[in-house]
């Protein structure tokens, strides 16, 4: 919008900082945040999103090197780690837009569905993962999202750090009691 034109330099770095802080808090928000694309995306609006489930007309690209900056949010760091360099500066560089199916085999989309059925979808994910353990699900997220960007062996520590906390908690012995001893379904309780 226009008012990015008389922003100072010190409002647009406050700004661009603000943005920068919103994607971190999802990424280390413990609990999974699933995009439900319906149209068309920017696709710094899923970058910090775990699954991302697309409408098959949905679309997405990075139109901003057609206005004169360069894209921001940390997109920049963000999608050359899952796509590739390659992939990553076209998208970049053309603002080109892409379909979900193009998503889907760049591997920026999850899953692609009928428009009709895209809140169903996401839903149904939703209920399977809140069936599983919340601190498991929180520590796989937090491994895939930090650990996976150190180095091996640091990474390897970071994962056995967050596995270990979980061996003392209330969800393991739910766990193991229900699916060994009991043969029901866990009720975990995220502790």
């Amino acid at each position: 919008t226009t008012e990015f034109l008389t922003n100072t330099l010190e409002q647009t770095e406050r700004f661009q900082r603000e943005n920068l802080e919103l994607w971190r808090d999802m990424e280390k928000l413990r609990k999974p945040i699933i995009a439900a694309v319906n149209g068309f995306a920017n696709i710094e609006l899923i970058q910090a999103c775990d699954i991302v489930v697309a409408a098959e007309d949905a679309s997405f690209a990075l139109p901003e090197t057609g206005i004169g900056v360069s894209p921001g949010a940390g997109i920049t760091i963000r999608l050359p780690r899952v796509v590739g360099k390659f992939i990553a500066k076209e998208l970049l560089f053309t603002g080109d837009r892409i379909t979900a199916a193009e998503g889907y085999r760049i591997g920026i989309v999850n899953k692609v569905v009928p428009p009709d059925r895209l809140m169903d979808e996401c839903l149904a994910i939703a209920n399977k993962i809140a069936k599983r353990a919340p601190l498991a699900i929180g520590a796989a997220k937090a491994c895939v999202n930090f650990g996976s960007e150190m180095a091996l062996d640091d990474g390897m520590e970071y994962q056995l750090r967050e596995s270990i906390e979980l061996f003392h908690s209330k969800d393991l012995k739910e766990g193991i009691t229900a699916f060994f001893k009991e043969k029901r379904e866990p009720r975990f309780i995220g502790e």
